[in-house]
C-alpha cells in the first residue's frame, strides 16, 4: 500500500489541501484482490485505492484509511489528475486516446444524433483503395463471381501471404459499416494460412 501511495506523489496525482465548505468529500477505500492462476493457486495480492464520484470538475478526496497525515488530519486531498475507480478516468482516458489518434492522423468516422449511431468509413475506404494502388480501377458491379469456386487450390501458385493477411485485415474492419462484404470477405479469409493467386484475385475483387 505504501508503493501506491508513493506512486500517486510521483506522478503529482493530488495535493493536500484544508477542508473545503459546502464540497461533498469523496470517500477513499482501499481494494484487495486475490491473482491466482489457471490452477487456483495463489500469484499475489493485489490492491488499489479507489473512489466513486459524478463531479464534472474539481474533486476532493479523503485521505485514504492507514495513510493520514497526522499534522494535517483534517485536511483532504484535491486532485490534479484522474484517479482510477472515478467515473472522470474513464472519460479522460477516452478524451487522451482521441487526442492522439487524431493527432496521429486518424479521424473519427463516427456521429451521434437523436436517431442514433452512425458509421462513416468512406475515407478509410478510399485509403484502403490508394494503399494497395487500386484508386484509380475501374469498379464492378458484384463483389464476386456467381461460382467463385474458393477452395485450398493446392498446387496453386503461392502469393504473398503478409500482403494477402493485411488485406483481410483492411476489410475485416471495413466490415462494421460495410456488412455487405462480410460472407465476401470471409470466404477469403479462410485461406490465409496458404494464399495463392486465385484467393488473390478473389480479395482484389472486393476492392
Amino acid at each position: 500500500m505504501q508503493e501506491e501511495i508513493h506512486e500517486f506523489e510521483r506522478l503529482d496525482v493530488w495535493v493536500l489541501v484544508p477542508y473545503p465548505d459546502n464540497i461533498f468529500i469523496i470517500p477513499l477505500k482501499w481494494i484487495f484482490k486475490i491473482k491466482m492462476d489457471e490452477y487456483g493457486d495463489v500469484l499475489k495480492n493485489k490492491r488499489a485505492v479507489s473512489g466513486e464520484s459524478d463531479l464534472n470538475e474539481v474533486v476532493y478526496v479523503s485521505q485514504p484509511d492507514g495513510f493520514v497525515d497526522l499534522e494535517y488530519s483534517s485536511h483532504v486531498y484535491r486532485l490534479k489528475k484522474e484517479l482510477y475507480g472515478l467515473k472522470q478516468a474513464l472519460r479522460a482516458w477516452y478524451d487522451k486516446l482521441s487526442s492522439f489518434l487524431i493527432s496521429s492522423g486518424f479521424s473519427k468516422g463516427i456521429s451521434q444524433n437523436p436517431r442514433g449511431i452512425f458509421i462513416c468509413q468512406a475515407k478509410y475506404a478510399l485509403e484502403i483503395l490508394k494503399k494497395h494502388g487500386f484508386d484509380t480501377s475501374t469498379p464492378i458491379d458484384t463483389l464476386m463471381l456467381e461460382h467463385p469456386d474458393l477452395d485450398e487450390d493446392i498446387g496453386g501458385k503461392m502469393v504473398d501471404p503478409t500482403r494477402y493477411h493485411g488485406m483481410v485485415g483492411c476489410f475485416m474492419y471495413l466490415t462494421a459499416s460495410r456488412p455487405d462484404i462480410v460472407f465476401t470477405v470471409c470466404m477469403c479469409a479462410r485461406y490465409q494460412a496458404k494464399p495463392t493467386k486465385k484467393h488473390l484475385h478473389a480479395i482484389k475483387r472486393i476492392i
